[in-house]
């Protein structure tokens, strides 16, 4: 890592504490699992001797990590994915229609998926 402030105990730390503060200031990569994380990645806590941190994903994807599913680091962050904006758009359309979890999996989107991303960006 190029930034004296950032050791691994500070990343680490930032990590374990799911702080988007850090978010394009390094990327974790969980040696077991074989997948990188973004500082702010609300999968499950690795060990710490199964972790090794890198610059950028292209560094990471470098060294044999492929993206986390559960927080997308290849994907630009805040932006809003695609099934989403098919809701709001859905919504704008119809205000008061109820989405139900049936049919979100009826579009082919998962509910959890959109639950975390409302909860995510009304933090």
């Amino acid at each position: 890592m190029s930034n004296l402030f950032l050791t691994e105990d500070v990343m680490l730390n930032a990590f374990q504490n799911r702080d988007r503060q850090f978010e394009g200031q390094f990327i974790i990569a969980v040696k077991t699992t074989g997948i990188f994380c973004r500082p702010g990645c609300t999968a499950r806590m690795p060990k710490k001797e199964n972790v090794e941190f890198f610059d950028s994903a292209k560094a990471a994807m470098s060294n044999g990590y492929r993206p986390c599913k559960v927080c997308k680091p290849l994907e630009k962050s805040g932006e809003v994915p695609d099934e989403i904006k098919n809701i709001l758009s859905d919504i704008e359309v119809n205000p008061s229609e109820k989405i139900t979890d049936y049919g979100l999996v009826k579009k082919g989107i998962e509910p959890s998926r959109v639950r975390r991303w409302f909860l995510k960006i009304t933090e």
